[in-house]
């Protein structure tokens, strides 16, 4: 019961903050931090995984990193 309360409870939420921030700042800036979203996976993948990020994984960060900076 707990885990579907929680769920239920974060998508509900998350969809409703997601609805906030685009009537706030808008929908451009609203994308530009949701496409960040993957590069914020690697540090908790690495804390709470325990996974080891590879060449191709840092090479895609640096990437995504550019494309976020040249957007916004």
């Amino acid at each position: 019961l707990a885990i579907v309360v929680a769920s239920l409870v974060g998508t509900g939420l998350g969809s409703l903050l997601f609805v906030l921030s685009i009537q706030m700042i808008g929908a451009g800036q609203t994308a530009v931090l949701t496409s960040t979203a993957p590069l914020m996976a690697i540090p908790l993948a690495v804390l709470v995984l325990r996974e080891r990020p590879n060449l191709w994984t840092l090479i895609g960060a640096l990437l995504a990193t550019a494309g976020i900076i040249l957007v916004a």
